[in-house]
């Protein structure tokens, strides 16, 4: 008998049915590690090849996706514009949500309180208003303001990765993926810190047959590390999954309660502002696993915002309650090599306030917990159509689609919104070019804010913006590199500003360009060597604006105010099995100035802001069942201002310990 060539197996190709490719051939599996066998997991991200070995080898060909699962797959036309991976987050030097997206050199992270307490997150330079937030892809963002929409429900330890995804028909957004793990345990951690800060966490798995749960409880507080900045939250999350044939089901809950000292947050003649913010978090998925795909999503969220200008004072105090209610049917099919999608997502959101909106017409509704009572209100309905197609040609992946959207409130506004994306694929190597158009609709902040300091406008028009990108990226055994470069169109994008030194803060429409690129590395020296288990982490992005009218512009607050320069590194170290070291530091060039107070009177004079950079330890030695750790902010005591006359916090200490109990290993 004729004796067969022997192929050797290497690695997994991550392909639907790569199996089928081994039929009739002899298999030799030659590189099969201890950790694959203590922790194999066919959801393993890992795409690095093992170490050679001295044999024949070929490259099994690959059997591509016909249906993708959005934001999930890192094959498909859907995958993540960038991803901060489940090893990454679990070695963070970081104890909120939010500061996990400070490494990412792609997105602005400005905060006026430390540990999430008040942060604007923008991407690609834009503004908090023109980022997508969502948790388990649903839409978060908040129609009253985009200093709410990053209130998430969950800590850290509840987060199992981090999306950036590129919009269809959208503005790119950020998607916070927390999912039940595979194994049931509990996890119990508390934290002590500086500034007599506290934090208690609770994570509990339950994972039986088709059913798996996550239940996720946090509350924390701390005294400030500056003046009228101290703070106190609760958070509890719960998501739930179900598969039964044809069937299958998601879940989640979630509620978040805030109460700090907001120091200067929002006017720097006030230093001692405080706020209160509640959200109430809920949503359900339920789609067919047969051919034809048929799914709903609905989800609801409720916003309290409480607001004190003097804190313990009536003056210069606002209450508000917003209702966010979404729809979303659609339909998926597959036609041989690609997959068509028809989706109807219908948005329903509604305001009362003190402050926001048009006077109410019906009785006034009492405040929960005051006596006062909602005298403003406004209602306003967006409903949109999409339709999408993607299709694999030999290694080209081609996504295209058009979204109509119409939104109803004071002024109609609606829009055609096409979009197309081709990805080519080969082995390590993708590159992709897209061109995307998105609309968004000012929030009931831009529309009818009024103070003595700043003015809404009812007449503001819906942003329209179209971008341009272009990305590659190649995978190696110890290096990962990944390119971009992008060019957005702005056309009626909204800012607040100033036209002269006396003026008030006015919402405004204006043309607006960027042009940036960017960069994401890592080099896994591990992989040239056992004796150096170390990773290394780079990223960088640089962004080039241009304004497109003459009308001078004596202070911006959001839009112009950009990061031109962002440059990150990280270091990841094993010194031996169980120690973790993590080294984090941000370097960042801000475009803009702040206007200078002194004794919390305005001078006039527009102080730009300085470059700084920021750097991040944690140390962490692993046990069986419990792990210590040890995280330090601000390493180097670094003074540096993201918002203008808000200091941010100096050295920073935290310790922490977590007893895990339950299977630790499958």
């Amino acid at each position: 008998m004729e004796s067969q060539k022997i192929i050797k197996w290497k690695r997994f190709s991550h392909n639907s049915y790569a199996v089928f490719c081994s039929l009739h051939k002899v298999i030799n599996i030659g590189v099969l590690s201890v950790a694959i066998i203590a922790n194999a997991d066919a959801k393993s991200n890992n795409n690095h090849e093992s170490e050679e070995a001295p044999a024949y080898y070929e490259m099994l060909d690959d059997v591509e996706v016909t249906a993708v699962k959005e934001g999930i797959s890192i094959n498909g036309p859907d995958s993540p514009a960038y991803t901060i991976e489940p090893s990454n987050i679990k070695t963070a030097p970081h104890t909120a949500v939010n500061d996990l997206l400070k490494q990412a050199p792609e997105i602005d992270v400005r905060q006026r309180g430390a540990f999430g307490v008040q942060t604007d997150i923008s991407i690609k330079g834009a503004t908090p208003e023109q980022t997508g937030v969502m948790l388990n892809g649903i839409s978060i963002n908040s129609p009253q303001t985009g200093h709410l929409s990053a209130d998430f429900p969950l800590s850290v330890k509840a987060v199992k990765q981090i999306e950036l995804s590129e919009g269809k028909g959208k503005n790119e957004a950020i998607n916070i993926v927390a999912q039940p793990d595979t194994l049931t345990k509990i996890e119990a951690s508390i934290t002590a810190g500086l500034y007599g800060t506290l934090s208690a966490d609770n994570i509990i798995n339950i994972h039986k047959q088709r059913n798996a749960h996550l239940i996720n409880a946090n509350i924390s507080r701390s005294d400030g590390a500056s003046p009228n900045s101290d703070f106190k939250t609760c958070k509890f999350f719960y998501i739930g999954q179900t598969s039964t044939a044809p069937l299958s089901a998601e879940w989640q809950i979630g509620y978040s309660r805030k109460s700090f000292g907001a120091n200067t947050f929002y006017s720097p003649a006030y230093d001692n502002q405080w706020e209160r913010t509640n959200r109430v978090f809920s949503s359900m998925k339920i789609e067919t696993t047969t051919p034809l795909k048929v799914a709903t999503q609905i989800s609801w969220f409720r916003d309290y915002d409480h607001f004190q200008l003097i804190r313990g004072e009536s003056f210069g105090e606002n209450y508000h309650r917003t209702d966010v209610i979404t729809l979303s049917p659609e339909i998926k099919k597959g036609w041989g090599k690609g997959e068509s999608t028809l989706r109807l997502d219908y948005r329903h959101e509604a305001i009362l306030s003190t402050n926001l909106g048009l006077p109410s017409e019906e009785d006034s509704i009492r405040i929960y917990g005051s006596s006062r009572f909602y005298k403003n209100s406004l209602k306003r309905e967006t409903i949109e159509i999409l339709l999408d197609h993607h299709q694999t040609v030999g290694r080209f992946f081609l996504d295209a689609g058009i979204r109509y959207t119409q939104t109803l409130d004071i002024n109609k506004r609606n829009g055609f919104l096409p979009y197309l994306k081709a990805t080519y694929k080969k082995r390590r190597t993708r590159i992709s070019l897209s061109l995307n158009n998105a609309i968004r609709i000012p929030t009931f902040t831009d529309l009818f804010y009024k103070s003595p300091t700043n003015l809404g406008n009812t007449e503001l028009k819906s942003e329209r913006k179209t971008t341009i990108q272009l990305a590659g990226k190649r995978c190696g055994k110890a290096f990962d590199n990944e390119l971009f470069i992008f060019h957005t169109i702005g056309k009626d994008m909204i800012d607040w500003v100033m036209y002269n030194a006396e003026d008030t803060y006015h919402s405004a429409n204006y043309g607006l360009k960027n042009i940036g690129i960017g960069y994401h590395g890592e080099v896994r020296l591990s992989a040239i060597s056992e004796q150096i288990p170390v990773t290394i982490g780079l990223g960088y992005q640089h962004i080039w604006q241009r304004r497109e009218d003459n009308v001078f512009i004596f202070k911006s607050l959001y839009a112009l105010e950009y990061l031109r320069n962002k440059l990150t590194a990280s270091i990841t170290a094993h010194p031996c099995r169980s120690l973790t070291i993590r080294f984090d530091t941000r370097f960042m060039e801000r475009i803009g100035n702040y206007i200078l107070y002194e004794n919390r009177s305005s001078t006039g004079i527009l102080q730009v802001y300085r470059p700084y950079c920021v750097s991040d330890l944690e140390i962490s030695q692993q046990f069986k069942r419990a792990k210590l750790s040890a995280t330090i902010n601000n390493l180097f005591n670094k003074k540096y201002i993201d918002f203008g006359n808000i200091p941010q916090a100096g050295f920073y200490g935290q310790l922490g310990i977590c007893y895990q109990i339950g299977r630790t290993s499958k």
